[in-house]
């Protein structure tokens, strides 16, 4: 290897050990708590704890769009992933939009044309429409939200987001919803992130390292059980094997705008498509899970989760 060689770092653009890791655990994390039954569904007219306005979309703020374009519902996060069930029950594949009772479905053309932004939770249509009309949708959305360290929205936690109730939901404006989605982080939550110690160890004699990464899952969540439950998910996982995706070659599913890819591709295709143009990477291993500390606020429980993750780099 040359001398004025960088190890394992053919450039500085691409995406490094760290980087892949904290993605990679977010992505593995939130697959497979969806196949576990992450989510709720919203159905019309909504039944459950808070009442039925869940279906209803409410004019949403967003200087990138023209007032009456934006539509958002209460949580984030809807679920695209398809293909899997838990008890025998799939999440729900939106299928289209309803203004003022008529239904528009997906790939409608005209003055009710629309796209999905599916990780903010909210309807966009490509031209306003009258800010006082009825918007519903039948959507899923995930229970648990997975993100990374430096992912915009983890910045400001939003309380209550469950409380359709609110009389402030469906006012322009008003309440928790006012502030733009990127900079909400809807509870209960987990943030993935690179930190404490890495140590390496020589893998074999023509080269190569082991090495040893530990990274903190903080969980933010209103209410004592999330937080214990989410602990318990997070830490039985210990001594667990998983696979890495090469995120450098790989073209996520969702766009810039939350829409859909054509064919969007989920967890198991990365890891399983292997030679030329797969994305399968490595293989690692999470150990040492430990409880690093808790704390309680008003509405406020939360956790630190420290692990260790174990890599080969035969580049290094």
């Amino acid at each position: 290897m040359s001398v004025v060689t960088l190890k394992g770092v053919p450039s500085i653009g691409q995406s490094l050990l760290s980087d892949q890791l904290e993605t990679n655990l977010t992505v593995f994390y939130d697959y497979t708590s969806l196949k576990a039954g992450n989510w709720f569904d919203v159905k019309i007219p909504t039944s459950g704890a808070y009442g039925g306005n869940a279906h209803k979309l409410r004019l949403d703020e967003d200087p990138s769009y023209t007032k009456g374009q934006v539509w958002s519902a209460h949580r984030m996060s809807w679920v695209w992933e398809s293909g899997f069930s838990n008890a025998g029950i799939s999440p729900i594949q939106i299928s289209g939009v309803y203004v003022d009772g008529t239904f528009y479905p997906n790939g409608s053309a005209g003055a009710y044309a629309f796209k999905i932004d599916y990780p903010f939770g909210r309807i966009i249509f490509d031209t306003a429409i009258a800010t006082n009309a009825n918007v519903q949708c039948e959507f899923s959305y995930k229970w648990i939200n997975w993100h990374t360290a430096d992912a915009q929205w983890y910045k400001d936690l939003q309380f209550n987001s469950f409380r359709v109730d609110d009389k402030t939901y469906l006012q322009y404006g008003s309440g928790n919803w006012a502030v733009p989605p990127h900079r909400r982080l809807q509870m209960p939550a987990v943030v993935a992130e690179i930190g404490g110690r890495r140590s390496f160890k020589g893998y074999e004699l023509g080269g190569g390292q082991i090495v040893y990464q530990d990274v903190f899952f903080h969980i933010f969540s209103e209410d004592h059980w999330a937080r214990k439950q989410l602990i318990d998910v997070i830490t039985y996982q210990n001594d667990k094997k998983i696979y890495l995706f090469n995120k450098n070659t790989l073209n996520f599913p969702l766009k810039e705008d939350g829409s859909l890819v054509a064919n969007p591709k989920t967890y198991p295709d990365y890891i399983s498509e292997t030679g030329a143009g797969g994305h399968l990477w490595k293989g690692a291993v999470l150990s040492n899970m430990s409880l690093v500390n808790t704390f309680t606020q008003p509405s406020l429980f939360g956790a630190t989760v420290r692990a260790t993750i174990e890599v080969i780099l035969g580049e290094i």
